[in-house]
């Protein structure tokens, strides 16, 4: 027997989970692997016209602005074995209750990793550059700069610098397991060898902040 499976999201929040160079594929792959009971993504299960296909629901697909499934929409849909989210932290799509219930729950925090750190070296690389300063002053004097005899407060480039990574992330659980993730991810897809010593703390609290700032070049901006 084939599992059923539907997708709950906005027209809008679809196209940014399935753009359309792969839509098609995706749609069809999963269709494939499951019976997908409705083609078109559902903005709301509460609707009155889901009344007939909430029970039959093993599957559901869900992600960014996802409706949350309640004790309510959990009793309505007995058969539901899987919630697949298409994001990272699942905290916005069911409640504790629900959460608690047995229930399987997957994510796509793995499969975001990699271009999350692409995207979190990119703005540490663009930051040590000092790129923000090079676009202010050439906006501010809209003529050829001296690169070579222009200087900033504090060091220019990558080599020896000890960057400061504060992140809340759910793709760690704990504060090692979290800092072991920022170094493997970092040096494994972009491979940062001038970066002297990357210090991580995934809590927000004020004192976390300022033990991270004092370790760190630069400072936040």
């Amino acid at each position: 027997m084939r599992f059923t499976s539907l997708i709950q999201l906005s027209p809008a929040e679809f196209d940014i989970h399935f753009p359309a160079p792969c839509c098609t594929e995706a749609r069809t792959r999963l269709g494939r692997l499951t019976e997908l009971l409705q083609a078109d993504p559902v903005p709301d299960l509460r609707r009155p016209e889901m009344a007939a296909l909430l029970p039959q629901v093993d599957i559901l697909v869900t992600g960014w602005k996802s409706h949350p499934v309640d004790a309510e929409l959990r009793q309505r849909m007995p058969r539901l074995k899987l919630i697949a989210h298409l994001a990272g932290t699942v905290k916005g799509v069911l409640t504790q209750g629900v959460a608690s219930s047995g229930l399987r729950v997957v994510s796509a925090a793995e499969a975001n990793a990699k271009p999350v750190a692409e995207f979190t070296l990119a703005h540490i690389l663009l930051h040590l550059k000092r790129v923000a300063d090079w676009r202010s002053l050439y906006r501010e004097k809209r003529s050829r700069i001296d690169t070579r005899n222009t200087r900033f407060g504090g060091p220019l480039g990558n080599a020896g610098r000890t960057v400061g990574i504060i992140g809340a992330s759910r793709t760690a659980f704990s504060d090692d397991d979290y800092r072991g993730f920022a170094r493997e991810a970092l040096k494994k897809h972009v491979k940062p060898e001038d970066l002297q010593d990357v210090t991580v703390s995934r809590f927000l609290e004020r004192l976390h902040y300022q033990q991270v700032d004092a370790r760190s070049d630069g400072g936040w901006d």
